[in-house]
């Protein structure tokens, strides 16, 4: 017999043939609004649950041996909901349950959102609940809620629940658990963002601050001589005075500017939506900070797709951003890579010449083969070249290597080798430390004092003039092993494989050491093997240098950046050619290339504004160089003491003070951003890390279906451009004789703004991904499933492809309107819609009239150098322009069109929490929306123009279209689909209401369909979303998590059917391609 726990007070409307006794509590809520709201509360209120269980009668029905629910004819119409039947021991059960879905599905139609609300509600009343979040037991020391706690106790009450009520899901038992975990750590980040006590947190950082070399030299480098403000309109924002106080004539307006003016000017400018107003992400915010130079420095930093009020009024153009200056100098890496595949090409090409082998490629290694002719592998060619890179008197005896080996030691490291020592990147830090010293020294000699104390810890005279002379003799080794050293190569550690193998890795680090004549004791060997097994191959900066109490933490001055103290204080003299030899060290060129980029080029960009890489002013207030993260706090207290000065209003200052805190986090988080160690932790290699990762690469391959989903890109050419310039030019470059000759020039032109290069760097779709990170893969897993990534989104999905083709075309076709802007302001003639478009890709008139001399001059189309038989596009040839600072901010315009048409990502385009490990997880595949949101929607109802409206409809009916083969392509007949549910489909596919779109799903499902714009627009009848559908709320690991605990789950139990065939499939890499979907249909027939 099986017993059937009969949910709710009310009676329910049973077949005459079952015996079921009324409920003791029949007629407790007569009205029949609440029912499902009390189904609600009873299904997750424990108190209510064990009282209607202690309450309520059960229905007895005989278990039939024979019964198997999946073949009971009455159950065909309820195939959705099949598993509700799962337990169902008889035909009777069966018909009972039937009854009871039924009468569940027609309070669902009358009562929208009754269930979830009365669940929300049972929930949040809950005792254990109250008990959780109220009690001192489940909170730690600072505060916080205990997570494991907190955790453990709804695991043990949703253990409860499952006992007493045997219709409960059973996957709650998986959900609330990481629901919870994963709510509480919110709470926690909340909180801690929301309980900020000044008073506390500056007795802490007293109570911790240690003696450091040289404190007293960085402070009077990053302070303003005599303290003077960055700006004085500050202290009277309304009074129209003049930029900065030196006079009305300096303004592009012709009138005087009060600070308000300035400040509104940079703001982003009305969206209608809101959003810009909303603290969503770091640009967002900085963007309406009361600090002018805050707002500068936001655009200084990143990218945004968005207008600004300068733009939209035509009184000044957006700034280069560093994020755009990194980008346009990943040519570099690019030209590295092409270099040493063409060196490839002329290796082969020699061999094929000297062995007289047929003319046809395809034959060649055919041919090779029979004669017994060997050639090394590309791979084998790249190894060779670092090889040599490193070995300075050894010459490879293939010639091709050691060209490719000269080209990449001038042209890359030595290039970012002049940039880095240009900006002191390398020696800054211990030139600020010896003048420090040396002040100390020369202040102690004059007043003839044997000691000094700072922070209660005393040194002698003797102590400093020793640590000087270790300074000193540091900077020297820095000169001396670096990137300027002719056998100089980064050194990139395979660290997994040195802990694994620390015993024979110490015996050849001992010989490399000997090969250079360096003797090492015992002791020291093991700390270098120590060190280098768990150093990190980045410099992470400290966060919140900038403290409540208006002092500055500097001591990452003083710390060794990236490595430990031995490894930056020791020569480390190592013969690299011996331990590459050995494997040991990382010796593809390419993977080398890339990551030396990426760990010096951030550095050296941000250095060019600011002076130093973590903004501090080390290099003293009158250097040039933008203000410091010193000086914005010193502005900001300014402000304070102007709006709420000591002893008045406290609760005001208190707010502003922790504005200001918000404000410098937010920059240097955007620092980070850029330096690609912003959420990093402190051990980015442990096994959770690493985990999330691999899942993030693993996940990409299992449920991004490919380029087919991103057609809808066409439509953001003509939504950019208008119909005649998108289907004109379009046209016009494939009727044209010599297209692939404009096509390859305008993809020249995207490569060289860091676009275009998505078969090289798989960029875009790395970024929609979520696995974008900077650091380099730190194991042999994370490598081989990127590996497997970067296969995938090539030859696989074709996103790659697709992308770098798109990008072509919209650098082809953005190009001719910068060009044709450009010319129109030179001319005067240009509308003021089209001149905010232009301030906002950095161009202003003057800008412009020396872009259009360079077209003139070297460009090819109507009114360049050369007309060919172009009628509507033009082609900037920008590579050959001798007016470099107009390339470079053409190039600039570029990409922004660029990224803005085809929507990538940028770094300010998201909330800081998506950047973060265990965040970008959960947010796997959202960025896209979050871009999305801003280049069409918000940038478009900005605008306002013909274009972007008829654009929009372009993007829908592309959103249809791709919904209309995708239901081909699974075999379901799409004229047989609702009108309204091929619009919100068509919506949804579109892209263009972006991160809506997300939040629209997320609405559907937790009300069971009842609210949302498919329900709006009739697509459907309300139902139960299933546990699959809100885990996957949470992200694609969300719905893996799923799949992967209903296969244990079946499996375990022996009750394997196609639902478990389903959720195999579900988490098969490639199972969402969608020309593979016939493949994968049969082989979930077979596992059935």
């Amino acid at each position: 017999m099986s017993n059937v726990a009969l949910k709710g007070f009310t009676r329910r409307i049973i077949p005459n043939e079952l015996d079921i006794p009324e409920s003791s509590l029949d007629g407790f809520f007569k009205n029949p609004k609440l029912e499902q709201f009390k189904r609600g509360v009873l299904d997750e209120n424990s108190v209510a649950l064990s009282f209607a269980a202690t309450m309520e009668k059960t229905a007895n029905f005989k278990k039939d041996p024979t019964y198997d629910f999946l073949y009971d004819e009455q159950l065909k119409p309820y195939v959705d909901n099949i598993d509700y039947f799962r337990n169902s021991g008889s035909k009777l059960e069966s018909k009972y349950l039937i009854n009871e879905l039924k009468e569940q599905s027609e309070m669902i139609a009358t009562n929208p959102g009754a269930y979830f609300i009365g669940r929300l509600t049972g929930g949040i009343l809950d005792p254990v609940t109250y008990a959780a979040f109220s009690m001192k037991a489940f909170r730690t020391a600072s505060g916080a809620y205990n997570l494991k706690r907190i955790t453990a106790i709804a695991t043990a009450e949703e253990l409860y629940k499952q006992t007493i009520n045997a219709n409960r899901e059973k996957e709650l038992a998986y959900f609330v658990p990481v629901g919870t975990a994963i709510v509480t750590g919110l709470v926690n980040t909340i909180g801690r963002l929301k309980s900020f006590e000044g008073g506390e947190a500056v007795g802490k950082y007293n109570k911790q601050q240690l003696l450091l070399d040289g404190r007293e030299e960085v402070v009077a480098r990053a302070k303003q001589n005599n303290g003077e403000l960055l700006d004085s309109r500050i202290l009277d924002p309304d009074n129209r005075i003049g930029p900065k106080g030196v006079g009305a004539d300096a303004t592009n307006t012709g009138g005087a500017r009060s600070y308000n003016d300035d400040l509104y000017d940079e703001a982003i400018a009305n969206t209608l939506t809101g959003l810009e107003k909303t603290n969503a992400t770091p640009m967002f915010r900085l963007l309406k900070s009361p600090i002018l130079q805050v707002r500068e420095l936001a655009t200084d930093l990143l990218d945004t797709k968005l207008l600004q009020n300068k733009n939209k009024l035509n009184t000044g153009f957006t700034t280069k951003s560093i994020e755009s200056a990194i980008a346009r100098k990943y040519i570099y890496v690019e030209e590295a890579r092409q270099n040493a595949k063409g060196g490839y090409k002329d290796y082969l090409k020699r061999i094929y010449q000297e062995n007289n082998l047929g003319q046809d490629a395809r034959f060649k290694k055919t041919e090779m083969r029979f004669k017994g002719i060997k050639t090394i592998s590309e791979r084998e060619f790249q190894r060779r070249i670092s090889y040599r890179l490193v070995s300075k008197d050894i010459k490879d005896p293939i010639p091709e290597v050691n060209k490719v080996a000269s080209y990449l030691r001038e042209n890359f490291f030595t290039r970012i080798g002049r940039e880095a020592d240009a900006e002191e990147l390398f020696s800054i830090y211990s030139k600020v430390i010896i003048a420090g010293l040396k002040r100390t020294r020369d202040k102690m000699k004059r007043e003839n004092k044997k000691t000094t104390e700072s922070n209660g810890v005393t040194k002698t005279l003797a102590e400093i003039e020793a640590r000087l002379a270790d300074e000193e003799a540091r900077l020297i080794n820095i000169n001396a092993t670096g990137p300027l050293r002719e056998d100089y190569l980064p050194r990139y550690w395979k660290r997994d494989l040195i802990r694994n193998k620390k015993k024979d890795f110490k015996k050849d680090l001992r010989i490399a050491f000997n090969n250079k004549g360096i003797n090492i004791s015992v002791n020291e060997l093991d700390e270098i093997v120590d060190d280098i097994a768990t150093s990190t191959p980045f410099n992470k900066l400290p966060r919140d240098a900038v403290k409540p109490d208006e002092t500055f933490d500097l001591s990452f001055a003083f710390q060794p950046s990236g490595v430990s103290k031995h490894l930056r204080n020791r020569v480390m003299i190592l013969d690299d050619a011996y331990l590459m030899q050995r494997g040991w060290m990382e010796d593809n060129i390419n993977i080398i290339a890339k990551q030396y980029f990426n760990s010096t080029m951030p550095d050296i960009e941000i250095s060019k504004v600011f002076g130093d890489v973590a903004m501090m002013g080390l290099k003293g207030p009158d250097s040039g160089y933008r203000p410091s993260i010193p000086q914005i706090a010193m502005e900001w207290d300014a402000y304070i003491n102007k709006m709420a000065p000591k002893n008045t209003r406290p609760k005001l200052r208190e707010k502003l003070i922790q504005k200001k805190q918000d404000d410098i986090r937010d920059i240097e988080a955007s620092r980070d951003l850029l330096r690609g160690t912003y959420g990093l932790t402190n051990n980015p290699e442990s096994g959770f890390q690493s985990g999330i990762r691999t899942l993030k690469n693993m996940q990409n391959m299992m449920f991004l279906s490919g380029f087919l989903s991103a057609v809808p890109d066409m439509a953001r050419l003509m939504m950019q451009n208008g119909i005649q310039k998108g289907f004109g030019q379009t046209f016009e470059i494939f009727a044209n004789q010599s297209n692939r000759q404009i096509l390859k020039m305008s993809k020249k032109e995207a490569n060289m703004v860091g676009e275009a290069l998505d078969l090289a760097i798989a960029g875009r779709a790395n970024t929609i991904g979520n696995v974008d990170e900077m650091i380099y893969g730190l194991n042999s897993v994370e490598r081989a499933t990127g590996a497997a990534n970067s296969f995938y989104f090539t030859f696989i999905n074709l996103m790659n492809v697709w992308n770098t083709g798109m990008k072509t075309a919209s650098s082809y076709i953005g190009s001719t309107k910068i060009i044709e802007f450009a010319e129109q302001a030179t001319k005067g003639t240009i509308s003021q819609k089209n001149m905010a478009k232009l301030l906002s890709g950095s161009i202003d008139k003057s800008m412009a009239k020396r872009i259009v001399q360079q077209y003139k001059k070297y460009g090819l189309g109507v009114g360049g150098a050369e007309k060919g038989d172009l009628k509507y596009s033009k082609v900037a040839r920008s590579d050959l322009w001798d007016d470099r600072e107009a390339a470079e901010a053409f190039g600039n315009a570029l990409r922004k069109e660029i990224r803005t048409t085809i929507i990538t990502p940028d770094k300010g385009d998201v909330p800081l929490w998506m950047n973060k490990p265990l965040g970008g997880l959960l947010s796997q595949f959202k960025k896209f929306g979050m871009a999305a949101t801003q280049a069409v929607m918000m940038r478009g109802l900005q605008e306002r123009d013909q274009n972007f409206f008829i654009g929009l409809m372009f993007l829908v009916g592309m959103g249809a279209m791709v919904d209309a083969v995708r239901q081909r392509a699974f075999d379901r007949d799409y004229s047989k689909k609702k009108t309204g549910d091929k619009i919100a489909s068509a919506l949804d596919r579109s892209g263009a209401i972006g991160i809506f779109s997300d939040l629209n799903r997320m609405l559907e499902v937790m009300s069971d369909n009842e609210l949302g714009i498919a329900p709006a627009l009739g697509a459907g009848k309300p139902y139960n979303a299933t546990n699959r559908q809100k885990l996957g709320l949470v992200g694609p690991s969300g719905s893996l998590a799923y799949n992967l605990y209903e296969i244990m789950l079946d499996t375990g139990s022996g009750n394997y059917d196609y639902t478990t065939a389903r959720a195999i499939r579900r988490s098969l890499p490639l199972q969402n391609i969608w020309y593979l979907d016939s493949l994968f249909d049969k082989f979930e027939k077979g596992i059935r």
